[in-house]
């Protein structure tokens, strides 16, 4: 069990957009790093307007180029750096109507602007037959056994299938050129199965469903919906529901075995915003609680200071609970909109145990 985050760390946030990637020098990174050391920050995770990764595939060496800098700047003043991003969530493929309602909110693009030229090839990207290293993208999609299309996740995409192996071939090799950049740790995000339980149902997930449990998933939407889904009388949906969470917690950890095997020991922080209610989408979490050198909770938006925070100190003890046993930090994540909620926040963190990372 790796334990490479102590508990008194400082860990925080570092955005990078447009201006990072295109106008700041090595100087300009350089000086934000050493503000951050003035702060006594001992951790960075990275954010970015390319966090769907994977529909900014045109640009991955672009983006690289700017997590190299990044690095730098920051190993020179002792913080490490933890790279993250979404392994799973994308927009290909587009139909052109489509593009004009997502282009902004979802895919965080205009047509206006210093840097719209920047990112130009995007569109074309996403409203393509989209294919990385002769594969098509739209080939590894997370498939609804309820309906027999492409799942849209909450937000408003699609998402990949952890078990494809055309995708894993590509994504690891992609995480293998950020790993030669010299970060320091990575947070895989979104490793979940959407569409209210019903996925995978993809010709992958079909076969090594066969192959792990002997049963076979319906052929039809008739079946899966009126007869298969969510019947416990019928010990195919067991084996489903729990094939779901396996192949979660398998990805997670190959993850981990993947850059071990290349003489690596990462940083791998990891959240969860509610697992002690439910867990519809299969987010590996508790169950891989070995892996992680710090687990935290996402405290979504402002409603945790309006009116919800009990809530989510129900879930501060959940985390402070398996942190404790696994001998890593608890930490807790909040947007904070205000003076006022950053106080707050940071009283709720320290009253549940937990570091305090703010947004």
């Amino acid at each position: 069990m790796a334990k490479n985050i102590p508990w008194n760390s400082r860990i925080t946030w570092y955005y990078y957009f447009d201006r990072h990637m295109s106008d700041y020098t090595q100087e300009d990174f350089d000086k934000e790093a050493a503000e951050m050391a003035s702060l006594g920050i001992d951790i960075v995770l990275l954010s970015s307007k390319a966090h769907f990764r994977i529909n900014y595939y045109p640009y991955w060496d672009r983006i690289n180029e700017t997590l190299r800098k990044i690095v730098i700047a920051f190993h020179k003043v002792g913080i490490k750096v933890v790279e993250h991003h979404s392994c799973s969530l994308v927009h290909v493929p587009l139909t052109k109507e489509e593009w004009e309602v997502k282009k902004n909110k979802a895919c965080r693009l205009t047509d206006q602007g210093k840097y719209a030229a920047e990112w130009e090839q995007v569109k074309d990207w996403m409203l393509s037959d989209a294919h990385i290293d002769g594969v098509r993208v739209s080939s590894f999609m997370q498939i609804s056994g309820a309906t027999g299309q492409l799942v849209e996740s909450p937000y408003d995409s699609h998402a990949v299938c952890f078990n494809n192996e055309d995708y894993r071939r590509i994504y690891f090799k992609y995480l293998e050129s950020i790993y030669a950049l010299g970060v320091d740790g990575i947070m895989t995000d979104d490793v979940q199965y959407y569409a209210n339980n019903n996925s995978c149902a993809c010709a992958t997930c079909r076969r090594l469903f066969k192959e792990q449990t002997g049963y076979t998933m319906p052929d039809t939407t008739d079946e899966w919906n009126n007869r298969f889904f969510g019947n416990f009388d019928d010990p195919r949906y067991i084996a489903f529901d729990q094939f779901r969470r396996n192949s979660t917690i398998r990805y997670q950890r190959d993850v981990d075995a993947h850059f071990r095997s290349l003489g690596l020991n990462l940083l791998r922080p990891n959240y969860i915003s509610n697992e002690v209610l439910s867990n519809h989408t299969a987010y590996p979490f508790s169950n891989c609680a070995d892996l992680w050198d710090v687990m935290f909770q996402e405290n979504v938006a402002s409603t945790i200071i309006r009116y919800s925070w009990p809530r989510y100190a129900c879930e501060a003890v959940h985390r402070y609970a398996f942190s404790s046993y696994n001998d890593i930090p608890s930490m807790s994540m909040f947007y904070n909109r205000c003076s006022s909620d950053m106080y707050f926040a940071f009283a709720l963190a320290l009253s549940w145990g937990q570091l305090w990372n703010p947004s």
